[in-house]
């Protein structure tokens, strides 16, 4: 599951910063959606590192 993100900026040479923060569960987890709120958490503080 991943979870895109983009930051535009000037300070990138394409005017946009692009990735996507993604974890590899197994196929055959049931708990799969308990997941979802991590990646985003994740997401949201490396978008955070990235624009102190």
């Amino acid at each position: 599951m991943g979870h895109p993100v983009g930051i535009e900026s000037e300070a990138y040479p394409r005017g946009r910063y692009i990735f996507n923060l993604c974890f590899v569960v197994d196929k055959s987890s049931k708990v799969d959606c308990m997941y979802e709120p991590m990646v985003q958490k994740c997401a949201a503080y490396l978008t955070q590192l990235e624009t102190v």
